[in-house]
């Protein structure tokens, strides 16, 4: 990414983020990221974005579960 496409990457999350406190779930791969299960779960249209390949390899059932670089070409494209 060059630092324009970081710059355009932060703006549009701070423009757009919203604090969620979703329910608690349960069931991630790790137990350590259930709260990430929690918060892709929080909304019809979220997608979480990680490295954790776990998480990638195993999504919850009707979530988007994305690799940053997958991601990025999301981001890209629009």
């Amino acid at each position: 990414m060059s630092e324009h496409d970081v710059d355009v990457l932060l703006t549009v999350l701070a423009a757009n983020a919203i604090i969620r406190e979703p329910e608690p779930r349960t069931g991630a791969p790790d137990t350590k990221d259930d709260h990430l299960w929690s918060l892709v779960q929080s909304e019809p249209n979220c997608v979480l974005a990680t490295g954790e390949h776990a998480l990638v390899a195993r999504p919850r059932p009707r979530s988007t579960v994305l690799q940053p670089r997958q991601f990025m070409v999301g981001f890209q494209s629009e």
